[in-house]
């Protein structure tokens, strides 16, 4: 099994090689072994969304992909950006820090550091995007609501992204 129907818990265990592949957007990612992943059928200002999660109540991490409406990764990551409640509803981050370039699976991204918006998740967390070949934008985000928890879902956040293949 390489694509689950959505909104349906799948082991990580049950992809091929703990592997999700995905098709349409061109793309294969690790699933931690111990993890559920789940494609999500209805996904709020996304092309594509998933969710890889061991205990959802204590984080969890999220592979998103949206539309391109920028020149750069960068200038993608500021324009949605802002303030929860500003009433642009393409912010998905309140604030964002600690912009740092590096490479996803050969091509350029930025990495950066997170302020939720809204009571939903956990106020703090990580992302790393990147431009896929077909132009639009790849984003992986973990969060956590305890420090031990966060640094686990880091790590495991880290080998997801060394797993990318486009």
């Amino acid at each position: 099994m390489t694509t689950p129907p959505s909104d349906v818990l799948v082991k990580c265990g049950d992809f091929p090689h703990q592997t999700y592949s995905d098709s349409t957007f061109g793309f294969s990612i690790a699933c931690p072994s111990a993890f559920y992943w789940e494609t999500y059928s209805n996904p709020y200002q996304a092309l594509f969304l998933a969710s890889v999660s061991q205990n959802t109540p204590q984080g969890a991490i999220s592979i998103n992909i949206y539309r391109n409406d920028a020149s750069a990764v960068r200038d993608w990551v500021t324009a949605h950006t802002g303030a929860p409640n500003s009433g642009e509803p393409r912010h998905f981050w309140g604030s964002t820090s600690n912009l740092s370039d590096t490479q996803v699976a050969g091509r350029p991204a930025v990495g950066f550091d997170t302020t939720s918006q809204g009571p939903g998740p956990p106020p703090m967390g990580h992302a790393v995007a990147f431009v896929l070949p077909d132009g639009n934008v790849f984003v992986i985000y973990w969060s956590a609501y305890s420090s031990d928890y966060a640094a686990k879902l880091a790590a495991i956040g880290q080998q997801m992204i060394a797993s990318i293949k486009i």
